[in-house]
C-alpha cells in the first residue's frame, strides 16, 4: 500500500506562487513610492541646499534609486548659483 503525500511535496502550490508573485509585485509598488516620495522630498530642496548635502538637482533621480556618489572633497568646487554672482 502507498500513500501520496501532498502535505510535505517539493513543489510549491500553484497559491503559494500566487502570494510570492502577489507579495513581489506589493513590495515593488512600496519602493516605487518610496523612490517617488525622496525624488519629491529633495528636489524641495534649494541648489545651494543640495550642495551643502554634497549632490547635484541631477542625480536625485539616481541617488532615490540607491545610487551612490563618491567625491574626492578637494574636487569640489562652489556651487552654480555663487558662480554667477561672483
Amino acid at each position: 500500500m502507498s500513500t501520496f503525500d501532498t502535505i510535505n511535496s517539493a513543489q510549491p502550490t500553484w497559491t503559494q506562487l500566487a502570494f510570492a508573485l502577489f507579495k513581489r509585485c506589493w513590495e515593488g509598488l512600496q519602493a516605487r513610492r518610496q523612490r517617488a516620495r525622496l525624488c519629491q522630498a529633495l528636489s524641495g530642496f534649494s541648489d545651494r541646499e543640495l550642495w551643502d548635502m554634497g549632490i547635484t538637482r541631477g542625480e536625485i533621480g539616481y541617488l532615490a534609486a540607491g545610487g551612490t556618489v563618491d567625491r574626492d572633497p578637494s574636487c569640489l568646487g562652489t556651487p552654480t548659483a555663487n558662480r554667477a554672482e561672483g
